[in-house]
């Protein structure tokens, strides 16, 4: 018997955001980046925001 310890919650919203992002080409940077980047300057209450991959790599 195997016990999930965290199953997501993927929905075709999710799916569909995916193929959006592969269709576009743009995998690493691009408009979806960018986007993510404004919306959490602006929820965390500051100018700017950068998407990293690890936080590891950039401390």
């Amino acid at each position: 018997m195997t016990m999930p310890v965290l199953k997501p919650s993927i929905g075709e919203d999710e799916i569909n955001a995916v193929v959006e992002v592969l269709k576009s080409g743009w995998l690493g940077l691009g408009p979806k980046t960018e986007e993510f980047e404004k919306k959490f300057a602006d929820y965390i209450g500051c100018n700017y925001a950068v998407a990293l991959n690890s936080v590891l790599l950039h401390l």
